[in-house]
């Protein structure tokens, strides 16, 4: 991917909003094929690798299909992180955790995972994020995804006692969020080997709440980050 906003050219011109929304059980079950085959393509082969003619071939679709939802490769491959990102946070809310702050760590585990899983994909979807302005669509879906989550674990923390009086929460979890794009940065530019993304994820995260957290809660992010 270039250095510059190549990336995301068209998908903010047509935004995913606008796309056509498959309604019958087939034709949803296509879409998630299109978008699950659209990520394993990007992994593969990355951004520039990746053609809306081999993803028709690949997905088993014609590509006036894929028009009909898309209207470039752009738009579909933020579809395709939103899609991700649902997934994910779907992931986290399955692990058999207290909800709170121990909820908060286990998401950024999940995300630190899954770019272990798939580094070319995420590689290429950061990379678009960085280079990306305030209203391209992938800035909403990354941040816009997650956010709201982990603000409601902020608020569960706040009522089990672990968050002091006064915390702001809606800022509290923009910084969070931002501070899992921050250690991918570090992989990004070298300065941090993949295999230790996930834990470094969690780490950040066990740090910025300490600053937020009541003495009891305290001494539980302690014992987390001993177990890194």
């Amino acid at each position: 991917m270039g250095a510059n906003k190549a990336s995301l050219e068209n998908a903010a011109v047509y935004p995913p909003s606008h796309r056509r929304r498959y309604e019958s059980p087939r034709q949803r079950e296509r879409q998630r094929t299109i978008l699950a085959t659209a990520r394993e393509l990007l992994d593969a082969q990355g951004y520039a690798g990746m053609t809306m003619r081999e993803l028709a071939r690949s997905a088993g679709v014609a590509q006036g299909t894929l028009y009909n939802l898309y209207s470039s490769k752009d738009e579909l491959i933020v579809a395709a992180v939103d899609d991700l990102l649902l997934e994910l946070g779907e992931q986290a809310a399955a692990i058999e955790v207290p909800a709170g702050f121990e909820s908060i760590i286990s998401i950024a585990g999940v995300m630190g995972a899954q770019i272990v899983r798939a580094p070319k994909y995420a590689d290429a979807i950061c990379r678009a994020l960085f280079n990306a302005q305030p209203d391209d669509p992938i800035v909403d879906v990354t941040f816009g995804r997650f956010g709201p989550l982990v603000e409601r674990h902020l608020h569960q923390a706040a009522a089990r006692g672990q968050l002091i009086d006064g915390a702001a929460t809606d800022l509290l979890a923009k910084h969070l969020v931002g501070q899992n794009w921050s250690v991918i940065l570090l992989w990004l530019m070298g300065s941090l080997p993949i295999e230790q993304l996930e834990k470094e994820n969690r780490r950040s995260q066990i740090m910025t709440l300490a600053g937020v957290a009541t003495p009891a809660a305290q001494g539980l992010l302690r014992e987390m980050l001993a177990d890194l």
